[in-house]
């Protein structure tokens, strides 16, 4: 199998997803510590390393192969997964399902 090739940023997207409040807090994106990581089992994890211990607040669903790149935009609440399904998701706080396009 080839490995996908992956360029995460602000640019444009093929779909995009759900972030929940947890993740983001009622604060703002500039006051969160969020750390986002890409993984093997399908999935993109984002944790609150703000505190003493880094904890878990979400697992993001929707990619069918190994995320290889996250990156969050650096003024919005929006992250961006890359996956080797060949796509990159949009993940955004407060909507409720994919936006496909």
């Amino acid at each position: 199998r080839r490995p996908a090739a992956c360029s995460v940023g602000a640019g444009g997207a093929a779909a995009g997803g759900v972030l929940s409040e947890e993740a983001w807090g009622k604060q703002s994106v500039h006051d969160s510590m969020l750390l986002a990581t890409g993984s093997a089992d399908l999935y993109a994890y984002v944790f609150d390393v703000g505190g003493t211990r880094a904890k878990l607040v979400q697992r993001l669903e929707g990619h069918t192969d190994r995320v290889h790149a996250v990156s969050f935009h650096p003024q919005d609440p929006l992250l961006a997964t890359c996956s080797a399904d060949s796509t990159i998701k949009i993940w955004g706080a407060k909507t409720d399902r994919y936006r496909n396009g």
